[in-house]
């Protein structure tokens, strides 16, 4: 008995640190997919502007095949 309430002590434990860490990933990813998003925005309002594309690059740090990209989807 006491061996069963120990295991399932540990797997509620190991069952909270997977939750609390998969959080914590999701947030970090959540956060890095809003900073593309933004770049991406940033970059396309520079193309409408008629910036040219080195510049659109060197600015948002986005790769020429991004930039063109938008460029053909805008």
């Amino acid at each position: 008995e006491k061996w069963e309430m120990d295991r399932n002590s540990e797997i509620g434990q190991a069952k909270k640190e997977g939750i609390e860490e998969g959080k914590a990933e999701g947030k970090e990813e959540g956060k890095a997919e809003g900073k593309k998003e933004e770049k991406l925005e940033i970059a396309q309002n520079m193309l409408k502007d008629g910036m040219n594309l080195e510049i659109v690059m060197k600015y948002t740090g986005l790769t020429k095949e991004e930039v063109l990209n938008l460029k053909e989807n805008s």
